[in-house]
């Protein structure tokens, strides 16, 4: 990467390096505004599916914490972080309550893929 030259002085810009600390702040907001994005992508498609689906979703309110709804979307949304986070290497207390449910909705799945009836 080239050198920054200071203008009109043409002095060098020389970079301050970030404390660890100060670039895992970084990645934590970059995956909090990530995570937001995708909920907004996620509010933007219910909205529509429930104005054209034939009203299937009408009403739903995935932004107000009295509906039940939106506390499951709250839930969805740290399940996001979460998962980025784990693949960046960053440890979250969600990860244990994500395998218990990787583990549970893949036995479901087996019974669901089993029920011969």
């Amino acid at each position: 990467m080239g050198k920054l030259i200071q203008f009109p002085t043409g002095q060098e810009i020389k970079s301050q390096k970030k404390s660890e600390e100060e670039l895992i702040e970084e990645v934590v907001n970059e995956l909090v505004e990530i995570s937001q994005h995708l909920f907004d992508v996620i509010d933007d498609e219910v909205d529509a599916i429930s104005k054209h689906d034939l009203n299937l979703l009408n009403g739903i309110d995935l932004r107000n914490e009295e509906a039940r709804e939106s506390r499951d979307a709250y839930v969805i949304v740290n399940m996001i972080y979460a998962m980025m986070a784990r693949y960046i290497g960053i440890e979250h207390s969600m990860h244990k309550e994500l395998d218990t449910l990787f583990v549970k909705i893949k036995a479901i799945q087996k019974e669901i893929d089993n029920d011969t009836t």
